[in-house]
């Protein structure tokens, strides 16, 4: 029972360790090219959503199953970052809204998967979060997260396609899921 009481606070730790990792990529893996007001507020709401999603576990009113279930949730995210950094290490990339061009393309790894897989990453982190530990701020921090991701992930394949990547982009795009996998591709 006392294990109980205190898996909320083991979980928050458990993703308070995550989120340095992401933290941590902003400066030790991505480029930083030039930041716009994007790129802040998705630090912004990332936080966020962290302190929202700790103040309701440590408000203790979800179920060992929920918890369960976020923290598998977050447990994919965070290995699903894990492989993408490991497959992207020797690349460059830029952060998201970064207004450079991308200078690598990458198709392997979990790029087979998805063609965006740090924000796969990401949301599956932050849905871990909300599950855990429901609130409405989490969402609506969470649903912001989401569209800053997809409106990043948009422009970066709109980006593509004035590089010298553009054709293989375009034969990539076609076999590989935006953001959830195709099997039928």
């Amino acid at each position: 029972m006392i294990a109980i009481l205190y898996l909320p606070h083991l979980y928050v730790l458990v993703c308070a360790a995550v989120f340095g990792t992401f933290i941590w990529a902003t400066n030790g893996h991505f480029r930083q090219g030039t930041k716009t007001i994007a790129t802040y507020l998705i630090y912004l709401f990332s936080v966020a959503t962290f302190v929202f999603g700790a103040v309701s576990a440590f408000m203790n009113t979800s179920t060992p199953w929920q918890i369960g279930l976020g923290f598998l949730l977050s447990a994919l995210g965070a290995a699903l970052f894990w492989w993408t950094i490991h497959t992207t290490r020797a690349r460059n990339f830029y952060l998201a809204y970064a207004k450079e061009y991308p200078t690598a393309f990458v198709n392997a790894g979990p790029y087979l998967l998805v063609r965006h897989p740090f924000y796969v990453a990401y949301l599956l982190f932050w849905l871990g979060m909300f599950v855990a530990a429901p609130w409405r701020p989490t969402l609506g921090c969470l649903l912001i997260l989401l569209y800053l991701y997809v409106v990043a992930a948009r422009g970066e394949e709109l980006t593509f396609a004035q590089t010298e990547f553009a054709e293989e982009y375009e034969r990539y795009k076609e076999s590989v899921g935006f953001m959830m996998p195709n099997p039928w591709r």
